[in-house]
């Protein structure tokens, strides 16, 4: 028999700054039976270039160099979470996506580095959300998905004349196919919780300015509100979201447990 339960938790941290910032989380799924895989996609953790990710690093030149080619290094690591998602499933009966972001938010009211010569801000590390998100939708079998730390959507990148996020979370065109509302919409009814969402200067998103950008979301999900959540939240309180996740039937988009 497989065993039951695993959850894939990643970031642009790498998988050694997960195990020190989410040990306490990480425990709680390991001590309810629920094993853990954390990758290093490419470009994160082991993977990632040396240096710091501002738009002067080689992990901007790297992503520069993707997109004429017609590239995203977001897709590589897709292709990567894929294929380790793939082999996974012929050993886990369930599967649950955790895409996470150690990126301190910076505080709403602080001042842009042209306005002042105040520190620089902490950019947005959207990747393990945009990831987590796109992997569930690419993959239908995926039992629960969390996106964490990400933005509320493309779109959001528009509202201020700053934004802090880093060249390979950038994909050329997406709004001209969809936003992040159209990808999550798509995964109803899957379990999916969404959590301390961000704007574009990597500010935590207020809760009108999260429901605002994912009303698509709730509506498709009227049916089923209750796996759906919209919240700020704890990494505690997100084990114990999954936990409780993987306890319930697996619903498809027909709400017919399978």
């Amino acid at each position: 028999h497989k065993p039951d339960r695993l959850v894939i938790a990643f970031a642009q941290a790498g998988k050694k700054a997960l195990l020190g910032a989410r040990a306490e989380a990480y425990a709680t799924l390991l001590n309810n039976g629920i094993s853990i895989c954390l990758p290093d996609l490419c470009g994160t953790g082991e993977t990632a270039p040396e240096g710091p990710r501002g738009f002067r690093g080689a992990a901007t030149s790297l992503s520069a160099q993707a997109h004429l080619f017609g590239h995203t290094i977001l897709g590589s690591q897709l292709s990567d979470l894929r294929s380790l998602t793939a082999h996974l499933q012929t050993r886990f009966a369930h599967i649950a996506l955790w895409g996470d972001s150690l990126s301190p938010p910076n505080t709403p009211d602080f001042q842009d580095p042209l306005i002042s010569e105040g520190p620089l801000p902490h950019p947005v590390e959207p990747m393990g959300g945009l990831l987590a998100l796109l992997g569930a939708l690419y993959e239908p079998d995926i039992k629960a998905v969390v996106a964490g730390g990400t933005f509320t959507g493309f779109l959001s990148l528009l509202d201020n004349v700053f934004c802090y996020v880093p060249h390979d979370a950038v994909v050329p065109g997406a709004l001209t196919a969809g936003d992040l509302c159209d990808i999550a919409a798509e995964l109803a009814f899957r379990p999916l919780r969404l959590e301390n969402l961000v704007d574009g200067r990597n500010c935590p998103a207020l809760p009108e300015q999260s429901d605002f950008a994912h009303a698509k979301t709730r509506e498709a999900y009227s049916k089923r509100l209750d796996h759906l959540s919209l919240t700020s939240t704890e990494e505690t309180d997100t084990a114990l979201w999954l936990i409780d996740h993987f306890a319930r039937p697996h619903w498809g988009t027909n709400l017919i447990p399978v």
